[in-house]
Order: C-alpha cells, then sequence, then structure tokens
C-alpha cells in the first residue's frame, strides 16, 4: 500500500466509522493490542492532523 496522507471523511463512509466505533468501544473493555494501537494511529492520522503527539 502507497503511504500517501489521504484523508477519508467519515461521513463517506458510515459502514467504516461504525466499525470504528466498535473497535473503540471494544478497545476500552481490553488491554491494548498491536492492532489496536495501529487503529488508533491510523484514526489520528485520518483526523483533522494539527494535534500532534
Amino acid at each position: 500500500m502507497p503511504h500517501k496522507k489521504k484523508s477519508f471523511p467519515l461521513s463517506v463512509y458510515p459502514e467504516t466509522a461504525a466499525e470504528i466505533k466498535r473497535l473503540c468501544k471494544a478497545r476500552d473493555e481490553r488491554p491494548a493490542t498491536f492492532l489496536d494501537r495501529a487503529i488508533a494511529r491510523e484514526i489520528k492520522r485520518m483526523g483533522k492532523g494539527e494535534s500532534k503527539t
């Protein structure tokens, strides 16, 4: 997969938004795994990108 910075508006992908919400909920209920951290990183990257930690 090319490492191109691209933002995906979640409104265009309602299924993806729902899946991300579900994964976030699941992440809150158990210790974070490598995949969870990767997903969180993706969400941050897909966000506005103004808060860089």
